[in-house]
């Protein structure tokens, strides 16, 4: 067994459809075999708000063969979100750091085969099943003011060496009550 990991971004509307609403279809849809390893808010302008994210970790084979054969029959509620995607992992590097609740999610394009394997920094850095030279670096604090601290001494993946493209999502763990 791989150790898969899937990614959710969630897209909601300015119409009633906020925040709150993601995070509870979030909290709703349970499937033996996926463990939710963090939820986040992002932090100011992605290019879309309100914007939410849900890592999850599938445990084994037989959870993920369940998931996909279920399709949109997965009890998911759709309805609670404007648009989404969601992306299968593998995860190359390093690990998810559990008291930190602001992370910079990172999504890069290598250059070449293996450029992802050698990112020094990150806490986490996860390749794409279905496209292995596009990943995710995961940079953790455990506030946004500790965040911001770290990307103003260098964190971030942007000018690192055989990468094509880094686009970053600044977040948080996402509260346990509606903010907006």
């Amino acid at each position: 067994m791989s150790e898969y990991w899937c990614l959710w971004e969630l897209m909601g509307d300015t119409d009633g459809k906020t925040r709150g609403g993601m995070r509870d279809a979030i909290a709703a849809w349970r499937q033996p075999g996926w463990d939710l390893a963090v939820e986040l808010a992002t932090v100011g302008s992605d290019g879309w708000w309100p914007h939410s994210m849900a890592l999850w970790r599938i445990t084994d084979d037989a959870a993920l063969t369940r998931a996909l054969d279920a399709g949109f029959d997965d009890g998911l509620d759709e309805h609670s979100f404007h648009a989404g995607r969601s992306t299968l992992f593998e995860r190359i590097s390093g690990e998810l750091v559990d008291r930190h609740a602001a992370l910079l999610v990172e999504h890069v394009r290598a250059e070449s085969a293996g450029a992802l394997d050698r990112l020094a920094g990150p806490d986490a850095v996860f390749a794409e099943i279905f496209a292995p030279w596009q990943g995710l670096a995961i940079w953790g604090a455990d506030d946004i003011f500790a965040l911001g601290a770290r990307e103003r001494e260098g964190m971030g993946c942007g000018g690192t060496p055989g990468l094509a493209d880094v686009l970053g999502s600044w977040a948080i763990k996402t509260p346990s009550r509606d903010l907006v």
